[in-house]
């Protein structure tokens, strides 16, 4: 029996969404394999992981006003990614490596891999390298370490305490002797923050008023404010900073 045509699957975006992300704002596709079809310089991953991160949903937005990628209708749906490069028009870069960098809902496609991909070391696990490892816990050590700057004892503040770089950074904080207090929303992420992330000072911004509440657990105020959301809750760790204290400015969700 003659094996079946290789194909590669694909969802795209059928339209953008308005309010909450439904499954008519994709489209699934099947296609025949891309092997051959590359440029000079190109390789083609098989993507073998996708993260499905919120940063997605700006993606699909149709915003052209920001500095986010903006997929087109009808094109694949971008994502973080890794995968194994299984045929290689690059001398640097030979079959089976893997490569880390944002890539696209669907098996295979052609990359430059210059163009912001990272190899990964063998002894690493594709989960981790996108985990523990990956952009948004590295986002969480640089800005709280290279930008933050924390020393024991100083009092150290996380908004969106529960995400994946808020979370990291909370953790990284009280491993170098910070007094850690974290912001997040509902009792389901504060339970999850002191039970699993050893945060014990926290606020519930869903049910508290945060302004008193940041008095109330930082009377002498703020030495590192590390920011996930900006709005009211930056303004109100703004105006209690203390003298030479830093704000590290990671996202600006509201």
């Amino acid at each position: 029996m003659e094996s079946e045509e290789a194909m590669n699957r694909q969802w795209l975006l059928a339209r953008n969404p308005e309010g909450a992300v439904t499954r008519d704002c994709f489209e699934y596709r099947e296609s025949a394999d891309l092997a051959g079809a590359g440029k000079p310089g190109q390789v083609l991953m098989q993507w073998e992981l996708l993260l499905c991160a919120p940063t997605i949903r700006n993606w699909i937005s149709g915003n052209r006003n920001s500095y986010h990628p903006t997929v087109e209708i009808g094109a694949p749906i971008l994502a973080p990614a890794i995968g194994r490069i299984v045929e290689s028009n690059h001398s640097d870069y030979p079959v089976g490596q893997r490569l880390l960098g944002t890539g696209s809902w669907q098996d295979q496609q052609w990359i430059d891999p210059t163009a912001g991909f990272r190899t990964i070391p063998a002894e690493f696990s594709s989960v981790d390298a996108m985990g523990i490892y990956g952009l948004n816990a590295l986002t969480a050590y640089c800005g709280l370490i290279r930008i933050g700057t924390p020393k024991p004892g100083e009092v150290l503040l996380v908004s969106g305490a529960a995400g994946s770089v808020g979370s990291v950074a909370v953790q990284i904080g009280r491993i170098l002797g910070c007094r850690v207090v974290g912001i997040a929303g509902g009792a389901d992420k504060l339970r999850w923050l002191r039970e699993e992330c050893g945060v014990d000072a926290l606020i519930d911004y869903k049910n508290e008023d945060v302004a008193a509440r940041m008095d109330e657990l930082m009377p002498d105020g703020i030495d590192i404010y590390f920011d996930n959301v900006g709005g009211n809750i930056l303004e109100a760790a703004a105006a209690r900073i203390r003298p030479r204290g830093r704000i590290v400015l990671c996202g600006q969700i509201s």
